[in-house]
C-alpha cells in the first residue's frame, strides 16, 4: 500500500510539473540576419500547422513586427507550448504590412524561414522548416534572401 501511494504521488508530481510547463510555455527567440537597407519593418509569423505557411500571417499562431533599423533584428514569442513549429519572416521594406510579390508570385522583398532551406521553385514547405519546442527557450536564426524588385 505504501509503495502504491508513493508511486501515485510521484506520478502526480510529474503530471503537475508537466502541466505547469505547458501552461507557462517557453520563448522562441528569432534572430533575423542579412537585413539590407534601413527602413520598413521585420514581420515574423510563428506557425504550428501547414495552413497559411509561410505567407498568411493571419493563420499563424503568433505574429510580430519590429523596426528594421540595422543588419539584424530580434523578435521574441513568449508562452509557446511544446510542439513542432516553423517561422517565416519578411522584410517589409515599404511598410505596407505584407510581402510584396512580382510576376508569378516571386517575392520582391527580403524573406526567410526557419531552417534556412536553399532556394527552390515555389514557397518552402512547412515540414522542411520545423523545429521542436520542449521545456527550454529556443533560439532560431534566419537569414533574409532578397531576389529583386524592392530589395535594397
Amino acid at each position: 500500500m505504501k509503495r502504491r501511494t508513493a508511486l501515485l504521488l510521484a506520478i502526480g508530481t510529474i503530471a503537475c510539473r508537466s502541466a505547469a510547463t505547458d501552461a507557462k510555455g517557453v520563448a522562441v527567440r528569432v534572430e533575423v540576419g542579412g537585413i539590407r537597407g534601413g527602413g520598413g519593418r521585420i514581420l515574423a509569423s510563428l506557425f504550428n500547422a501547414a495552413g497559411g505557411f509561410p505567407a498568411d500571417h493571419t493563420r499563424a499562431f503568433r505574429y510580430g513586427a519590429v523596426p528594421a533599423t540595422g543588419e539584424t533584428a530580434r523578435i521574441a514569442f513568449t508562452n509557446i507550448p511544446a510542439a513542432a513549429w516553423a517561422v517565416s519572416v519578411c522584410h517589409d521594406s515599404n511598410g505596407n504590412g505584407r510581402m510584396d510579390r512580382g510576376l508569378f508570385g516571386r517575392p520582391l522583398e527580403g524573406y526567410a524561414v526557419s531552417g534556412n532551406p536553399g532556394p527552390r521553385a515555389g514557397p518552402p514547405k512547412f515540414g522542411d522548416c520545423l523545429f521542436n519546442v520542449f521545456t527550454n527557450d529556443v533560439d532560431v536564426k534566419v537569414n533574409l534572401v532578397y531576389s529583386g524588385g524592392n530589395a535594397r
